[in-house]
């Protein structure tokens, strides 16, 4: 009995230590509170940030509880933090929704406290070229891939390195 209890404490203590942390923060876009969701697997510290930027739509609503679902069933994504981005419906405008990425990355820089990292973006469609252009000399921030056209079903595809 003592052993099934020691057992059952160090299945918890493992469960407990080894499982997402997820949490919703805010940042202020013209005047818009943005909420995103950040899921942490960075344990041994980051090295890339997944973003997932979408628009608040019914049928893309899904992404995000999609994607959680998948993380907690994959291997080997330490370093990693995840980010899930509903553009809200008052941002309409391309031009807008480039800047809130763009917004978005100077925001996570700073909350993050991070100088360096790589990016695997994944889109409904492609917000970050204008980041991209401005950005092409930074050797600090890399855009390593980008993903458009995501959907809840397509989504597991993208949140690892492949």
């Amino acid at each position: 009995m003592k052993t099934l209890i020691i057992n059952l404490f160090f299945i918890i203590i493992t469960t407990i230590s080894f499982a997402q942390r997820k949490q919703t923060r805010s940042f202020n876009f013209q005047n818009n509170e943005i909420e995103y969701t950040r899921v942490d697997y960075s344990k041994y510290g980051v090295v890339q940030f997944f973003i997932t930027m979408y628009e608040d739509q019914p049928e893309i609503k899904l992404i995000e509880q999609k994607s959680i679902g998948c993380l907690r069933h994959k291997g080997h994504i330490y370093h990693s933090l995840y980010f899930f981005v509903k553009i809200p419906k008052t941002i309409k405008v391309p031009k807008q929704k480039s800047e809130l990425f763009s917004q978005f990355i100077k925001h996570l820089k700073q909350k993050e406290e991070m100088e360096k990292f790589n990016l695997y973006l994944n889109f409904d469609i492609n917000y970050s070229i204008p980041y991209q252009l401005a950005e092409k000399d930074n050797k600090l921030i890399s855009v390593e891939r980008v993903t458009t056209n995501i959907t809840p079903k397509k989504v597991c595809k993208t949140l690892t390195i492949r």
